[in-house]
Parts: C-alpha cells; sequence; structure tokens
C-alpha cells in the first residue's frame, strides 16, 4: 500500500504541477491519467520482485480544490456517505461481470465458477489486481478511475477490501462509521476504521473466501 500510494502521489504531483489553479476541469482528465499511471508503475514494481507470487487489489482517492477522484483494481471499493446515505464510487471487478469478462476472454483466459465464485481460469476471484504474474496476460492493473465534485452532503468516505464488502452492506458501513466517530468527542478516522474492521471480523463470510484456489483444488 506504501508503494501504491507513493507511485499515485508522484505522479499526480506531476501531472498537476503545469495547472493553474483556478482551471480545475483541465485536471479531470490528467489526474485520472496519473492515476492509472501510479497503479501500472506499482505493478511493474510488483513484478519485478520475483520472490512475489500472490497479488493485491486495491482502491485509493484523491482530493484537489473540492474534486475527489477515486480509483480502484478489483473487489476494493470506495463509498461516499453523502447526506446520510451510501453512494458507491467504484465497481467491483469480478469476473462474473459481463465487461470483465469479455475483457479476460479477449486476451485469451477464460472464467470458470469454481464452488459458486467465478475465478480467471478457474483460480483468481477477481479480473483486475495488482501482481499475480502467472495470470497477468489474462487480468490488468489498470484501475477504473472515477471523478466527482463533492458538496456541502458528502461527509465521509470508506475505502475498503471485500473482507469489509462480503459482510458489511454499504448504508451499514457508513451508519456504523457515523455511529463510532461520532460517540467519540472529535471523533477520529482511526476509532471509524478498527470499529468497521472489528465487526467484519465477527461475521461469517459472506460468499468464499480468498483471491485464488490452490491449483490443487482444481483437479
Amino acid at each position: 500500500s506504501e508503494h501504491l500510494h507513493n507511485e499515485v502521489l508522484k505522479a499526480v504531483r506531476d501531472a498537476c504541477a503545469g495547472i493553474p489553479e483556478d482551471e480545475d476541469e483541465a485536471a479531470v482528465d490528467v489526474v485520472k491519467v496519473a492515476m492509472v499511471q501510479g497503479f501500472l508503475a506499482t505493478d511493474r514494481r510488483f513484478l519485478a520482485e520475483g520472490h512475489l507470487r500472490g497479488g493485491a487489489t486495491a482502491t485509493t482517492a484523491f482530493l484537489r480544490r473540492g474534486r475527489l477522484w477515486v480509483a480502484n483494481v478489483g473487489d476494493c471499493r470506495a463509498v461516499m456517505c453523502e447526506g446520510g446515505t451510501a453512494k458507491a464510487l467504484t465497481h467491483d471487478h469480478r469476473p462474473d461481470k459481463e465487461e470483465e469478462r469479455e475483457a479476460v476472454e479477449r486476451r485469451g483466459g477464460e472464467v470458470v465458477k469454481i464452488l459458486g465464485t467465478s475465478r480467471v481460469q478457474g483460480v483468481l476471484g477477481v479480473s483486475r489486481s495488482i501482481g499475480d504474474r502467472d495470470l497477468k496476460q489474462y487480468i490488468t492493473a489498470a484501475p477504473e478511475v472515477f471523478s466527482l465534485l463533492v458538496s456541502n452532503q458528502s461527509e465521509f468516505v470508506i475505502l475498503g477490501t471485500d473482507g469489509l464488502w462480503d459482510v458489511v452492506g454499504n448504508q451499514e458501513a457508513t451508519a456504523l462509521v457515523a455511529a463510532a466517530v461520532g460517540s467519540v468527542p472529535g471523533g477520529r478516522r482511526e476509532i471509524a476504521a478498527a470499529y468497521l474492521a472489528a465487526v467484519a471480523l465477527v461475521r461469517p463470510p459472506g460468499r468464499p473466501r480468498g483471491r485464488r484456489v490452490p491449483h490443487r483444488r482444481l483437479a
């Protein structure tokens, strides 16, 4: 996560260096491209570590002068609380979604359902990720990037993994955060994050856990 943070922040800062502060619209596409570059740079760095065989999903956000950008790969998700209502800002990249399945198939891969979960080559439960070198020819580390203006109704954003979203719905998650922060004077995000994690840990899994199915289980 530290490498992704550094790569995305560097790419965004470099891209925005030549944009005047008052030209907000000019930054929309520039930042989107920069965030994609940051994810791909992180992927290259991950793959350069020859001993790393797994992979990771991720989501990140960037705020500039009242505009928010969010980017994600895999089933990490960004959810905003806006006027008390949960609003998903990203799409989960799972192989059972038509666009994601077609992208995998265009690259020569296939989507196989294992124990009720669609997986790339019967192994990987997401269609985009950082790393996963043995399946890289079928998937991508390029994120989807979404941009929106924040308003007076925009309260906070939750960046979470499937470990949270598989067992806690968007609306419930925003309500839990609002309650956690509101229960402590000067409530801090660390308290809310710890509370969400604690709730998720005691819930039974909503779908088969694990990004991968070990190859030996495919026989």
